[in-house]
């Protein structure tokens, strides 16, 4: 659900228990009486006062007619019958009914029916509101009371059974991981110190190349680029996102990513072994991402148009060779520190690198709809 549909959603809200509350008041709904009145009798008050200037003699009789007025006008005013409402309040009340008939119900229905496509939603949405109008207007011939009440009625059952549905089914779609305002604080990220330690000169270039690897990863992915996965992806991942593109091209799909924008790269953990220098990274990325048959370039899963905000914990990692058990350079004993790059005494380099990096795992721990 976009946000532009839920500011106009609160809007509407607000306005009609504005209008709810208002509408308590007693002179007011003496009013919007009073004008029907007067506006559906003017006429009929014209006639009789013609009729009374004709002719002096029967003056009797005018003012027994002028009584019947005022008589018909004390009905009116307690009755209020909707049929007898002047034209432009009986517009503005279908206008307003017609307003919260497509945002609590016409577009949850079609959102619902065309299962989150963008594409197809404001095709539903046209369909729905011809159907709705189309009923409206034959119960308007038969009688225009009837119309306003079925209309607005019908309203509450649909609304507030289908509105909820939509609301349920679009936080579905939001990953159940950590909210993003305590992502911050539950991957924080490492101290210069620890940059230091694993010999990172230069932060920003080691971010930038960490993105990069997730970028083409994803290029890769979506153009069936089997060389480039294998070379940036540990052969247990590879294997994994092989055996799944291989799906793909099994139904004639592709998976479409457009406009990735990099937002944040902080890594947050560093380890190492012996052997392997462990780097735990997350990555915050803006992205269209939808799925397509390829026969047809047709859209099977997500759309076009949105844009999704995805956080990502990623695990690339690194082979070394740990090198010293005492620093060559101080003669500290290093056992109690295992895993450190540098000598935490005297910062020398203990161990050789003899790999790139490589991506070891990739989970997607937040995902909005923006």
């Amino acid at each position: 659900m976009s946000k532009t549909y839920k500011k106009i959603c609160y809007i509407i809200a607000a306005l009609t228990l504005i209008v709810g509350v208002a509408f308590t008041n007693q002179d007011l709904r003496n009013a919007v009486t009073d004008a029907g009145n007067t506006t559906s009798h003017s006429s009929g008050g014209s006639s009789h006062s013609s009729s009374s200037h004709s002719s002096s003699s029967h003056s009797s009789s005018s003012h027994s007619s002028s009584s019947h007025s005022s008589s018909s006008s004390s009905s009116f005013s307690s009755s209020g019958d909707i049929d007898d409402l002047p034209w432009y309040i009986a517009i503005l009340v279908f206008l307003f009914v017609s307003i919260h008939w497509t945002i609590f119900a016409i577009i949850p229905i079609a959102n619902l029916l065309s299962k989150n496509n963008k594409n197809k939603v404001v095709k539903y949405v046209i369909i729905l509101e011809v159907i709705r109008v189309a009923i409206y207007a034959v119960m308007f011939i038969y009688s225009a009371s009837i119309a306003m009440l079925v209309d607005f009625i019908g309203l509450f059952p649909i609304a507030f059974i289908v509105f909820p549905i939509m609301i349920k089914k679009d936080s579905n779609n939001v990953s159940s991981y950590t909210p993003s305002n305590s992502i911050e604080n539950d991957y924080p990220e490492v101290s210069v110190e620890e940059y230091e330690l694993y010999d990172i000169k230069n932060v920003e270039e080691f971010k930038t190349q960490l993105y990069k690897m997730f970028y083409d990863i994803e290029i890769a992915w979506m153009n069936f680029d089997y060389g480039t996965l294998k070379e940036l992806c540990t052969d247990e991942l590879y294997n994994t996102y092989k055996s799944q593109l291989d799906t793909y091209k099994v139904k004639h799909q592709k998976n479409i990513m457009e406009d990735i924008t990099r937002i944040k790269v902080r890594p947050y953990k560093f380890t190492a072994t012996k052997n392997l220098l462990t780097a735990k990274v997350i990555i915050e990325i803006e992205m269209k991402d939808y799925i397509i048959d390829e026969t047809n370039n047709q859209v099977v899963s997500g759309n076009k148009t949105t844009i999704y905000n995805n956080t990502y914990d990623f695990t690339f990692v690194r082979n070394i060779h740990y090198i010293r058990e005492k620093c060559p350079n101080c003669g500290h004993d290093l056992k109690e520190h295992q895993g450190t790059i540098k000598c935490p005494y005297c910062r020398s380099i203990l161990v050789n690198y003899d790999d790139k990096w490589h991506v070891a795992e990739k989970k997607n721990i937040q995902q909005i709809n923006k």
